[in-house]
């Protein structure tokens, strides 16, 4: 699963972050930016530069993984942790 997200900027430089949103579909990004989902989904894939109101955002694609839990913590830390008691790092 994964969803979309849309950091909005200040500038043009893209230094200061006004806003993120985070969207299911590019529909929604091309609804809320007043753009074309076919606009947008080429910007993203880099097909065209960005235009009007694209040019004040970045646009990325994050994978959601759902969290497993193993004995009371996340694998992800238990991993971790074995890692770092035998040395690995």
């Amino acid at each position: 699963m994964h969803h979309w997200l849309l950091v909005l900027y200040t500038g043009l430089d893209k230094t200061r972050v006004a806003r993120t949103y985070r969207f299911s579909t590019i529909k929604q990004i091309a609804h809320a930016v007043g753009s074309t989902t076919t606009v947008v989904s080429n910007t993203v894939h880099r097909l065209i530069l960005p235009r009007d109101n694209l040019r004040y955002c970045t646009i990325r694609k994050v994978d959601t993984m759902p969290i497993r839990r193993c004995a009371g913590r996340h694998a992800g830390a238990s991993r971790l942790l074995g890692r770092l008691q035998m040395g690995g790092f």
